[in-house]
């Protein structure tokens, strides 16, 4: 079995059982790294399609030549298990270099093919400043006129590539459209000038009317202030020569409630209840003065009316203290009487307790000497009986007669 790599010639010639002998005696390795030499040395121009085809090829041989020694790889685990994971390994090794090698390969024409993606993109959005949508007879004139000098500053030229006739076609389609819409949009701003001219001459004479109006409604107010100026003014002096009668009359009725108040205050009366001598001058002397204010013309007899309650209860009270004198020397007399009755009284239970002490003492000492006096004859009669019951009894048998109760008044306790 014979298999080949081929680039613009024969490169690479190798026999199936090469590959087989290769893996057996682990000489795989040049085997790749020929078949990688003989790729890399192939030279192509990725900018011409005959080149890029000359590249694709030669990855597509690299492949090839992956599945075919992968094949006789597979082939060698039939025949030789025992080495079945040593070939596994350089297997994956083999696929991944030359997957590395086929990427390798690829990798000019990718570049190429994502920068020129990115080239197209570019145009593709050129084109976007030729939308037709950009302008429409609502904009206003002076936009319309901006987007058309801005295409019209776009250059259509060989930098466009193979977008250049699009691209053309597309800015003078566009500008078509922009300077239809301009038209239209002029034509909807001239009326809608004259519309505002016409509603600013209507509202100029509507301005005229109503100053007029204005004028004639403020000369017929003017007049009618005046009228009601007058009328105020002539209630207003009618109610203050009301207002001053009746403040006249206040101040005289409140200067008689005054004099009567001060007249009660003179009596020692305030709401009805008797006050000190010292809260009547208060009321007097400051809060009835406080009222002066109230009572206008009226305040000479409010201060007549106080200064004769001054004097009355100036003299109420100097008879005030002068009973209060007789009645503080009436009680200091009848306390110092009650005082030396309870001296002479406590002078008295004083003597009779000595008495009472004395007498005490003496029936006591007197019922003492009584006690003693009979303990005396009691212990006589007791030895007298006792010297009685022991006479005649030989002497050593008293202890015994003792013993046996036999003599009174003695006992033995054991």
């Amino acid at each position: 079995m014979k298999d080949e790599i081929q680039g613009s010639t024969d490169l690479v010639t190798f026999e199936a059982n090469a590959i087989v002998e290769a893996f057996r005696k682990d000489e795989i390795d040049p085997i790749v790294a020929k078949i990688e030499a003989e790729v890399r040395s192939h030279v192509s121009d990725v900018t011409t399609e005959k080149g890029r085809k000359a590249v694709r090829s030669l990855a597509h041989k690299v492949a090839r030549s992956k599945t075919a020694i992968d094949a006789e790889g597979k082939k060698l685990i039939e025949d030789a298990q025992k080495i079945v994971s040593s070939v596994n390994e350089k297997r994956k090794a083999v696929r991944d270099r030359l997957d590395e090698l086929k990427a390798e390969t690829l990798k000019p024409v990718e570049e190429w093919e994502e920068k020129d993606e990115e080239r197209k993109a570019k145009h593709r959005e050129g084109l976007k400043s030729f939308l037709p949508e950009r302008t429409n007879h609502a904009l206003a004139v002076a936009e319309i006129d901006a987007i058309i000098a801005e295409v019209e500053a776009i250059e259509i030229d060989e930098t466009w590539d193979e977008f250049e006739d699009m691209a053309r076609l597309a800015k003078a389609e566009a500008l078509d459209k922009y300077r239809a819409d301009r038209v239209t949009a002029d034509v909807r701003e001239t009326q809608e000038r004259r519309i505002a001219e016409l509603e600013a001459e209507r509202e100029a004479r509507a301005e005229a009317d109503r100053i007029a109006a204005e004028k004639k409604a403020a000369e017929e107010a003017e007049a009618r202030r005046i009228a009601e100026e007058k009328a105020r003014k002539e209630e207003e002096a009618r109610q203050a020569k009301e207002a001053d009668e009746k403040r006249l009359q206040a101040q005289a009725d409140h200067a008689d409630s005054l004099v009567e108040y001060v007249g009660q205050v003179a009596k020692g009366f305030i709401g009805g209840e008797i006050q000190p001598f010292g809260i009547l001058r208060y009321e007097l002397d400051t809060k009835v003065p406080a009222e002066k204010s109230k009572v206008g013309d009226h305040w000479p007899k409010v201060e007549a009316a106080i200064s004769e309650a001054l004097k009355a209860i100036d003299a109420a009270e100097a008879k005030a203290a002068e009973e209060q004198d007789r009645l503080a020397e009436e009680k200091r007399q009848r306390e110092a009487e009650e005082a030396e009755a309870k001296r002479k009284a406590e002078i008295e239970e004083a003597k009779e307790a000595e008495r009472k002490r004395l007498a005490d003492q003496r029936a006591e000492e007197e019922a003492a000497a009584k006690r003693r006096r009979e303990d005396d004859a009691h212990r006589a009669r007791v030895l007298d009986a006792i010297s009685d019951a022991v006479n005649g009894i030989p002497h050593d048998e008293i202890a015994q007669s003792i013993f046996d109760g036999n003599i009174p008044h003695v006992q033995v306790i054991l």
